[in-house]
């Protein structure tokens, strides 16, 4: 499959992707946030560079990905943890012979981007990006089309163990608001939402939100103009009712370190 036709089929599922260079670095000036579902402007990106790899924005997309190097480790992960069968999503084996498992991005847990923390040489992806095209195959029944599902609990249940919780959040600095800030996550999420996309979109603004030193009720009209403001359809009318629970949701969980446009929060992924 060509890389354009590989895009175009992510695309087509609702899933953000924007061209990276054969070293996977972008080819789009701001990275991963200049990534889209939109037919006409992905075709427009590979009919200018066709050979260009195919970057999967996750969070953007709904989904995280955990990216295995080891696969041994992999397996001793599994066998310590695992409480039985499980059924796996969209999966493709990396041009190095690893392998990205991607799952659907929950709403109840914050899925840390990171490298190494998990286990050795199993990475997690999701405030950033992974790669397909040319020297990637997609696997199983349905191939690149396969249902996305949830992470097994027992998974997620590692994953959660990651982020900080009462004792760790005592011991963190004290967050400095940006004046500003708020105002320009509230932009990018709307000009980001899609009507497929609207829910896993608001979640993310809201967690932004929190991250920043918002309070919850600081948080509320931002939430509320977000559902006011972005696409809907006659069958599935996006609310304040669900944008606000998106928002007891994310104040429900401990709050990462804070992200400031241009420098970040922690390191892209790949």
């Amino acid at each position: 499959m060509a890389n354009l036709d590989t895009a175009l089929t992510l695309a087509r599922r609702g899933w953000f992707v924007f061209p990276c260079k054969p070293d996977k670095t972008p080819l789009t000036p701001h990275g991963f946030k200049n990534a889209t579902s939109d037919l006409a402007q992905v075709a427009r990106w590979w009919s200018e560079n066709p050979d260009a790899l195919v970057g999967i924005a996750c969070a953007m997309s709904g989904i995280f990905a955990v990216d295995i190097d080891d696969r041994e480790s992999w397996n001793a992960f599994e066998r310590k943890y695992s409480t039985g069968y499980w059924e796996p999503g969209p999966m493709q084996r990396t041009p190095r012979g690893g392998f990205h498992l991607i799952f659907r991005l929950p709403l109840d847990i914050n899925i840390p981007n990171n490298a190494g923390k998990l286990a050795m040489g199993i990475d997690l992806r999701s405030n950033g990006y992974i790669c397909t095209g040319t020297g990637y195959t997609w696997l199983g029944e349905g191939s690149i089309n396969r249902p996305l599902v949830d992470a097994p609990a027992w998974l997620l249940e590692q994953i959660d163990k990651l982020n900080p919780h009462e004792e760790q959040r005592a011991q963190l600095p004290p967050v400095i608001k940006v004046e500003g800030l708020p105002d320009y996550f509230l932009e990018k999420a709307v000009r980001a939402a899609r009507v497929g996309n609207r829910n896993n979109n608001g979640f993310e603004l809201a967690i932004q939100l929190r991250d920043n030193g918002l309070s919850e009720s600081e948080a509320r009209p931002f939430m509320i103009e977000y559902a006011a403001r972005v696409p809907q359809e006659l069958r599935h009318q996006y609310n304040q009712v669900e944008a606000l629970a998106s928002l007891k949701v994310a104040y429900s969980r401990p709050a990462r370190s804070p992200i400031v446009p241009g420098y970040g929060r922690a390191a892209n992924g790949r």
